[in-house]
């Protein structure tokens, strides 16, 4: 029996057949290479390749019920000589338990609480004014109320996680400032459904973030999750958005952070949703990290 055998040159120069909507584009994918060759950004990832990677690992687990692990190292097609890291993510995201005292997360709820609250929105919706049916069409995709904290006893508390998570993760992103804190709260049937925290270009005002785009999310859990129900932080691996196919195959659920004060940390180009609240209140504290683009 011949083997057939995937190597990177295959993948690299296109000699690949891939199924209908799951098509990739090899120029891309060299494209990004290249970048990387010609700069020191430590960020060895490519939409592209993730494609392909989830592609093949659940393909061969459905049609032989096996699990592949990805290699430590990988060719560099414009040097041969030299081996790299994977174009793809070991870690989704990286969690601390228990991390902020319950002191502190009560300190930051109340802190959250006297200020006035917001309807919270998404992105088509910032700087504009809703009229009825934008509010109708907004709470289909988001519904929680929010107030914005910019307090340095809040940063000075988290950012040595982000830091430590960036690199115990292996992303080793180039950030160097926050967005003022989100402090969410999410009651009964409130939720916030399937989105990326990055935007599509980086940010045009004159200011600190010109130029900038959000590299790392952080959620901080100031509830314990003993004190409502629903309200779920989950994951889609797959980069791309998950309303085009089954979900429910693909869903990574952050149970890890559940406990009071813990932390998790992911790049902000995962999708990820919190399903609605069925009982109590859900109180977080949202983080974006933001850096010049990837290169």
């Amino acid at each position: 029996m011949q083997k057939k055998v995937l190597t990177e040159q295959s993948i690299y120069y296109g000699d690949v057949s891939m199924p209908k909507n799951w098509e990739i584009d090899p120029t891309d994918l060299a494209h990004n290479i290249l970048h990387w060759n010609l700069t020191d950004e430590e960020f060895y990832f490519s939409r592209t390749f993730d494609k392909l990677n989830c592609y093949i690992k659940e393909h061969i687990n459905l049609k032989y019920k096996l699990n592949l692990i990805n290699k430590e190292t990988w060719g560099d097609m414009y040097s041969p000589q030299k081996s790299s890291a994977p174009l793809n993510l070991y870690n989704y995201y990286w969690y601390f338990k228990s991390a902020l005292t319950p002191r502190f997360c009560d300190d930051v709820i109340k802190h959250g609480l006297a200020k006035k609250e917001q309807v919270a929105l998404t992105g088509g919706y910032v700087n504009k004014k809703l009229n009825r049916d934008d509010i109708i069409n907004l709470k289909k995709k988001r519904n929680s109320d929010i107030t914005w904290l910019d307090d340095n006893w809040i940063y000075k508390e988290i950012h040595p996680y982000i830091q430590k998570a960036n690199k115990s993760a292996g992303w080793n992103y180039n950030w160097d400032r926050s967005e003022p804190c989100q402090f969410t709260k999410y009651k009964l049937n409130q939720y916030y459904d399937w989105h990326c925290d990055s935007w599509h270009k980086p940010y045009e005002e004159e200011g600190p973030t010109k130029g900038k785009i959000r590299k790392l999310s952080v959620t901080c859990q100031l509830t314990d999750g003993s004190e409502y129900k629903g309200g779920e932080l989950e994951f889609d691996y797959r980069n791309y958005d998950p309303h085009m196919r089954d979900e429910n195959n693909h869903l990574i659920k952050a149970k890890e952070i559940l406990p009071k004060g813990s932390i998790i940390v992911f790049p902000s180009f995962l999708w990820h949703r919190v399903k609605p609240v069925t009982k109590g209140t859900r109180y977080s504290l949202v983080l974006w990290n933001l850096g010049y683009p990837f290169k």
